[in-house]
């Protein structure tokens, strides 16, 4: 099957980021000051489809609205754009008839468990969204669809998350039930900011056989993340989980305005000591950020070249992503490349061209997708000819929240749109206060193991806890 794209150009700048409702002029002034806002500074539990209401001291006008330069945004975020999740949040905002109050009708819907911040002027307020935990995951077996074969519980409170997988019904001969086998657990501790600390993974024995631990700087953003494994890490006790395991692999995160960098090691050299100069790099990730924080590239590079120092014009690049963006915002294709040509520079006409994923939007909700893995007989990508191998679908409720995500890839006989399809799905349920309640997952044709999903799942079924 082929499809056009009414793109301009293959390689072009990523549109920046539309401005998000107020106004950016400093030469306006009101004299209305905030006698209250709703949700108050310091709120949690905050549902995500709430609209947020700024109550003033006097009558307002739509002026002294404009004027005010009302942003509402993602607070304490470490990572930029990417994929649909808008740092700025778009809203319609409404001032009441008598001029007293106004809504703020965010056009996106808010993400569970995130801070956000609404700017009014020079004066910041944050607010928390309660967060939509699971309770239970259950996979159905491939042949009979009401057959269980594993399922995961969830538990835990602000600060630990747990989740147990079982793969056996115990003796019984019952799932659900006390004397169900555990395949393995994972805890997970998190911090103030809802920042994973550290998540430790355990057999169906209870023996510690992995974890991680991540480390965030004053500003809340990820500094470190070490992995610890049985294998590689026991220090010379032995003992996995002491004072003195050393890291398996690790990986540091820098920032700046312009672009974040992820330098990976995969030992810690000659003083056994963990981050010190002759740890033994691996890889770098550098990306690079546009003015309005969306992600402009991401390089991927897996040597050092032959100067032997990381950072430098020789380095290998094993793998490069452009991101262009619409005047929304909106994420419109990204583009992956794994050779940069004869001219040695990513990004440019001789680049080898991996895959093209791109999307489709009504206002900022995605509508259609696809991906693109061949330029077509015209050797010219971008073009009617263009061969795509798979298509997406989405739908909304009436709150803007996904409902349905369905990625549909061409079967045996080559062609899209034919009875051999195979279909991944995500089917989402909304109660009336925007907490999710239930979430199908489906391989509809998925025979083939191949394809990276286990050959024995039918479905997902996934359980939410609903209270707040």
């Amino acid at each position: 099957m082929k499809k056009g794209i009414k793109l301009c150009s293959l390689f072009l700048g990523a549109t920046l980021l539309a401005a998000c409702g107020g106004s950016d002029s400093d030469e306006n002034t009101t004299n209305v000051t905030i006698a209250q806002v709703t949700p108050a500074n310091g709120s949690t539990g905050v549902l995500v489809i709430s609209d947020i209401e700024i109550t003033f001291d006097s009558a307002a006008t739509q002026s002294d609205l404009n004027a005010m330069n009302i942003k509402l945004s993602r607070a304490n975020t470490e990572t930029p754009y990417v994929d649909g999740l808008h740092l700025n949040v778009p809203f319609n905002a409404t001032l009441a008839t008598d001029g007293m109050s106004a809504i703020l009708d965010p056009s996106i819907p808010l993400l569970n468990g995130q801070k956000y911040q609404l700017t009014i002027g020079t004066q910041n307020y944050e607010f928390e969204t309660v967060f939509n935990k699971r309770k239970r995951v259950i996979a159905h077996d491939f042949y009979d669809s009401n057959e269980v074969i594993r399922y995961t519980e969830f538990s835990g409170d602000a600060f630990h998350t747990n989740y147990v997988e079982y793969n056996s019904e115990g003796t019984d001969s019952q799932w659900f039930t006390a004397d169900d086998q555990v395949d393995f657990r994972v805890e997970e501790e998190t911090n103030s900011n809802n920042q994973i600390v550290t998540r430790s993974t355990f057999d169906a024995m209870n023996n510690l056989v992995s974890y991680k631990v991540f480390e965030y700087a004053a500003n809340g953003k990820l500094e470190r993340e070490s992995n610890f494994d049985a294998q590689f890490s026991e220090g010379n006790d032995g003992i996995l989980g002491t004072n003195d395991d050393i890291p398996a692999y690790f990986y540091l995160f820098t920032y700046s305005a312009s672009e974040n960098q992820v330098l990976g090691f995969d030992s810690v050299g000659a003083d056994g000591t963990p981050f010190t100069s002759d740890d033994n790099q691996t890889s770098l990730r550098r990306v690079i950020i546009n003015s309005d924080n969306t992600i402009a590239h991401i390089y991927s590079f897996s040597a050092d070249g032959s100067d032997n120092v990381w950072g430098t014009d020789d380095d290998t690049i094993s793998r490069g992503e452009q991101f262009a963006y619409n005047n929304d915002g909106n994420l419109l294709y990204i583009i992956e490349a794994n050779e940069n040509g004869d001219d040695n520079t990513l990004f440019t006409s001789d680049d080898n061209i991996l895959d093209i994923s791109f999307w489709d939007y009504t206002g900022l909700q995605r509508t259609s997708g696809g991906l693109i893995t061949g330029a077509g007989s015209d050797a010219t990508w971008m073009t009617n000819d263009d061969d795509v191998i798979s298509t997406k679908e989405y739908a909304y409720n009436q709150h803007g929240q996904r409902t349905l995500y369905r990625h549909i890839y061409f079967g045996d006989d080559g062609e899209l749109g034919t009875s051999d399809d195979r279909i991944l799905e995500f089917v989402t349920e909304f109660d009336s206060n925007g907490f999710a309640t239930v979430e199908y997952f489906r391989l509809i044709n998925y025979f083939d193991p191949s394809y990276g999903f286990p050959a024995e799942i039918l479905y997902e079924t996934t359980e939410f806890d609903t209270t707040y």
